[in-house]
């Protein structure tokens, strides 16, 4: 009797599988599919539990595992109920599929999940600061760590949507974090293309490539449509299924490079629809059919001149390495368009000659002149050199740049000079590529670095982007001193690699957890 009194209670099967499925989120499919071969209980709540391991199973490996049964609505089962509502609404969700799917609400978890969902409502009606407000509130409240990071994330999307870059960056890179350090395997996919977006929101489409090249070699495959339209957003040459956003991202750009306005119009068409139902995407695919189309009204701060960076960061998947964009100067007005649209503009043109590219001064002040379209001189001097104007230091200067500049128009437009003003009156259409749009040495060389996918010298570096041997060295110095790459040694050779503190490789053996084939 005193041996069997000392015999350990049988294991609870509803801990069991809420165990499993804790496991399940860090990547450990193991127990889930362990459960899953096992007869299905008689409690109604493990049963839910059953549903909501084989949820987790389905969004991870969909070809092995069937699509979930959403529970009854029973009482003690309203976590893992919400938890296959979530993980439909998620796969329809990576799909680019915006219709409503609820989720109930009952349980902490429950809970948590419905208010995900119900920001994300939010976020698809343009509603971005509210639902800002809503991730946040969510991501204090929640107690479960994968609710805690997932809020985390949707808060740096809905910050980026409210057109705060900064703070959508800063939001993303530590939801990263946070995804790496709980071992989250499905919040660190989710963080992770939330940071690629925001890099490329920043500026930097270079290291949103790099995180998303990466993510699709390990994800599962219901990630791989939003994944794939990302990285063709950031300019990675991607192959997807046909009606994908990518596929539609990719034919609105050859449309425009090959002229063809009928294409054009019908392919912007065919964006649309598919991002349609999702706010954000919705405004962004606006923004780059715009900045695309020399017809359309200028209402973007990039097509008035006004910044300089294309809209959200998109990247022609052919863009080359000199201006990013063009001021399409008319008689009536001026605007900017992307460098793949010069094909668009159906009236003949002026367009400076090759030799010419190399006058960015002259091109410079052509460009804001164009857009202004009158500067005062010292407006116009800053625009071209960076520094202000002093007339005792800078006058002749000012004449040289003024006398290389008519030289270069010819009789396509004027440049007047009435006391301090400066004004260009056009004759005909121009297409004045914006030096002010190019990519930056430093951000050339960084996307070097991350599309080698390895350790490259300075002069490899050099080699490749046909620049000077000392401008790679200086932009190399540059971004080791900010923290954005790092040196490596072997013996007397000095290579260099990209650094992205919030988005490792070593994670990669991680990401690529897998159940099980069926």
């Amino acid at each position: 009797m005193r041996y069997l009194a000392a015999m350990p209670a049988p294991p609870d099967p509803l801990e069991l599988h809420r165990a499993a499925y804790a496991r399940a989120q860090a990547g450990d499919y193991r127990d889930a599919e362990a459960r899953l071969a096992e007869p299905r209980p008689q409690d109604p709540t493990t049963a839910a539990w059953r549903n909501a391991l084989g949820a987790s199973l389905w969004l991870a490996a969909p070809d092995a595992h069937p699509a979930p049964d959403v529970p009854p609505a029973e009482p003690g089962a309203e976590d893992p109920r919400a938890i296959v509502q979530a993980a439909i609404a998620r796969a329809a969700w990576l799909a680019h599929r915006f219709e409503p799917h609820p989720v109930d609400r009952g349980g902490a978890l429950a809970d948590a999940l419905a208010e995900e969902q119900r920001g994300l409502l939010e976020l698809g009606r343009g509603e971005a600061a509210i639902a800002h407000a809503r991730f946040e509130a969510a991501r204090r409240r929640a107690s479960d760590p994968s609710a805690v990071v997932d809020a985390a994330a949707w808060a740096a999307y809905a910050s980026l949507a409210t057109g705060d870059v900064e703070e959508g960056l800063a939001r993303a890179r530590r939801a990263s974090r946070m995804a790496r350090t709980e071992s989250l395997l499905a919040s660190e996919y989710l963080a992770s293309s939330v940071l690629a977006r925001a890099r490329r929101h920043a500026g930097a489409p270079h290291l949103a490539t790099r995180v998303l090249t990466q993510l699709l070699d390990v994800a599962p495959s219901p990630w791989r449509p939003w994944l794939t339209y990302e990285l063709a957003l950031a300019g990675g040459a991607v192959a997807d299924h046909a009606g994908s956003p990518s596929e539609a991202l990719a034919a609105v750009f050859a449309a425009a490079r090959a002229g063809d306005r009928a294409a054009f119009d019908a392919a912007a068409a065919a964006y649309a629809a598919r991002v349609e139902g999702f706010a954000p995407l919705s405004r962004e695919a606006r923004a780059i059919v715009e900045a695309l189309d020399p017809d359309a009204p200028a209402t973007t701060p990039f097509a008035r001149g006004v910044d300089a960076l294309s809209p959200h960061g998109v990247v022609d998947p052919r863009e080359g390495d000199g201006a990013v964009a063009c001021v399409l100067a008319r008689p009536s007005g001026a605007r900017r368009i992307l460098s793949g649209a010069a094909a668009l503009v159906e009236a003949p043109r002026w367009e400076p000659a090759e030799s010419a590219l190399r006058e960015h001064r002259s091109l410079t002040l052509l460009s804001a002149l164009a857009l202004a379209p009158s500067l005062e001189i010292e407006e116009a001097f800053e625009a071209v050199y960076g520094f202000a104007f002093t007339s005792a230091k800078h006058d002749a200067v000012l004449r040289t740049l003024l006398h290389r500049t008519r030289a270069l128009l010819d009789d396509a437009a004027e440049i007047d000079r009435a006391g301090a003003t400066l004004t260009l009156r056009v004759r005909s259409t121009l297409l004045i590529p914006d030096p002010r749009c190019a990519r930056p040495a430093d951000q050339r060389v960084l996307a070097a670095l991350a599309h080698g996918g390895g350790a490259l010298g300075a002069r490899e570096l050099a080699q490749g982007l046909r620049v000077p041997l000392r401008t790679v060295q200086l932009a190399l110095k540059r971004l080791v001193d900010d923290g954005a790459a790092r040196v490596e040694r072997d013996g007397r050779r000095v290579e260099y690699v990209v650094e992205d503190s919030a988005f490792c490789e070593p994670t990669l053996s991680r990401l690529g957890a897998r159940p099980s084939p069926a």
